[in-house]
């Protein structure tokens, strides 16, 4: 995994007319996983997940990775063939309590 291969997948992501947004937190998470294993397999990324400090951080770190694994496999990238296995936190939503008048 290179930090160009990031860079790349930040601009093919907003060219495609995708959120600039969440390239961008994409690219955080990203950046946070190459700092964290510089070639990183399916092991070393449910590690990192495992290190996140709540769950929606856990989900936002693993949906920045299974991104990053699928468009390295529509550029012809092999390294991260494996992405369909990282797994997505489940969230439970809960229903908002509303105020009785």
């Amino acid at each position: 995994m290179k930090l160009s291969w990031i860079d790349e997948f930040v601009s093919d992501w907003v060219l495609s007319g995708k959120s600039p947004t969440t390239a961008n937190a994409y690219k955080k998470n990203l950046i946070l996983l190459l700092k964290y294993c510089s070639d990183p397999q399916l092991i070393d990324i449910k590690k990192w997940l495992t290190d996140a400090q709540t769950k929606e951080v856990c989900r936002k770190r693993a949906q920045s990775a299974r991104a990053f694994g699928s468009w390295c496999e529509k550029v012809g990238l092999e390294e991260f063939g494996f992405w369909k296995q990282i797994p997505v936190q489940k969230i439970e939503i809960k229903p908002q309590c509303t105020v009785a008048a």
